[in-house]
Order: C-alpha cells, then structure tokens, then sequence
C-alpha cells in the first residue's frame, strides 16, 4: 500500500505450520521505559560521651518497563539497619 502519509503500512501475517508467509521481518527493539529512585536517610545520637545509637533507612524503587502492569509487587524495596556503640575504655 503506497500513497499514504506515514509511508508504506506492512500487515503480519501468521506462519503456517511454522513457515514464515512473507519475506520481512521486525528489525528495530523497542526499549521500555524505566524508573530507578532511591532515598535513604541517617541519624546518629549520642546519649554520653561512650555511648551511640543510630539508624538508617533506605527505599527504592526500580521499574523496568513502567507500561506493563504486570509483576509490579517486585519494583519496590527498603532496607533499615539499627547500631548501639558503647565505648569501654
């Protein structure tokens, strides 16, 4: 089909019994979308001059291919790591 303004328009069509019916074949991949966060945040006390606590905390969140609305409970993560120091001398 010519004449039309985006160009040629191609229509696949299926094999039959696993033969290919036409003599073109996709060649450009397509890349998905995707989405890569992270966050964290630190805080340290120090209740005496021996003795130290603190925490961190971090999420993120990698996506990748932010069209499809499957497997979306794999995209989100976070992390905590708790520390209490005390110094003997």
């Amino acid at each position: 089909m010519d004449g039309v303004a985006n160009g040629r328009i191609y229509q696949w069509v299926a094999p039959v019994n696993g033969v290919s019916q036409g003599s073109y074949a996709p060649k450009t991949l397509l890349v998905s979308p995707k989405q890569r966060q992270m966050a964290t945040g630190y805080i340290n006390y120090a209740f005496t001059k021996n003795t130290r606590m603190g925490v961190e905390l971090a999420a993120s969140k990698d996506d990748i291919n932010r069209f499809s609305t499957k497997t979306k409970r794999n995209d989100d993560g976070a992390a905590a790591k708790f520390f209490w120091i005390i110094v003997k001398h």
